[in-house]
């Protein structure tokens, strides 16, 4: 569940990111045109989230 809790605020993050840099505002945002992109951030994210993770357990 917190691997999971934490792609999914990364990608978020992330398509708003790219969003807003591309000139969008939050009137102009599409959920359903940005679904597909934030699946494929969470996935990235949860590569990102585990690794942190691996990181941080103690040997």
């Amino acid at each position: 569940m917190p691997i999971f809790s934490g792609a999914s605020a990364y990608g978020v993050g992330k398509v708003f990111i790219k969003h807003f840099e591309s000139g969008g505002t939050l009137l102009s945002f599409s959920c359903k045109k940005a679904k597909k992109e934030f699946d494929e951030v969470v996935k990235e994210g949860e590569k990102t989230v585990s690794s942190s993770k691996r990181e941080l357990q103690p040997a």
